[in-house]
């Protein structure tokens, strides 16, 4: 471990909107790791499938996750954490935040990972 000071502009991740969120509502953030990346959602999103896992927190308010073609709405809180299968579909209705990182094999959907 070192304790080199950093700048925060060395520091911050590249960004842009996330081409399988439709409504425009989802960020994706490049890490330094091949493995996986982040994205925010804010606000009501539908998620087109990812072509890998994801994990995802309610970070602020409630949302309810609902995947796309199912009759079940799940209500969830800030501090909720909650798994998005492969393949999977999903709507998010507005009224807070989620932060997830997950790994898509669609590599031109993951800023900095062409």
């Amino acid at each position: 471990m070192t304790a080199t000071p950093k700048s925060p502009s060395s520091i911050k991740l590249a960004s842009s909107a996330f081409t399988k969120g439709t409504k425009g509502n989802t960020t994706v953030y490049a890490t330094p790791f091949e493995e996986f990346s982040i994205m925010r959602i804010a606000g009501a999103e539908q998620l087109q499938a990812l072509n890998g896992p994801a994990i995802a927190i309610v970070t602020e308010g409630e949302v309810s996750i609902t995947e796309t073609g199912k009759d079940s709405t799940s209500p969830a809180k800030a501090g909720t954490v909650f798994f998005i299968g492969a393949g999977a579909d999903v709507e998010f209705s507005a009224g807070g935040e989620v932060w997830a990182a997950f790994y898509d094999g669609d590599k031109n959907s993951q800023v900095g990972k062409q």
